[in-house]
């Protein structure tokens, strides 16, 4: 178990922390694409997935599934655009959108 917490699920090149923020992002898009398309059963699969990834639990979930804390799906489902442009440094498209919103609400 220590070994494959180790080498990770993402394949050689880069850091862990680097190579995580890259499965976050697109189980984020993933589970943003699922919910535009009304799949609520796979978009809670994914981000499910993707949390017992960030704990480092690998494989198939057993008989006690790991399931992403309800605050977290939220904060995650509010805004999926937002942590994307976050988690892979896009800080412009971020104040982009928040200026536009803020323009739109005036």
């Amino acid at each position: 178990m220590s070994r494959v917490r180790a080498t990770g699920v993402m394949g050689a090149g880069g850091s862990v922390t680097a190579r995580m923020a890259q499965y976050m992002v697109w189980a984020i898009r993933q589970a943003a694409e699922l919910r535009e398309a009304g799949n609520e059963l796979l978009r809670t699969l994914a981000l499910n997935g993707a949390w017992s990834a960030l704990r480092g639990l690998y494989g198939p979930p057993g008989a006690r599934p790991v399931v992403m804390p309800g605050a977290h799906r939220r904060v995650i489902l509010r805004s999926p655009y937002f942590w994307v442009g976050l988690l892979t440094g896009r800080f412009g498209d971020i104040v982009r959108r928040l200026s536009h919103r803020l323009v739109r609400r005036t």
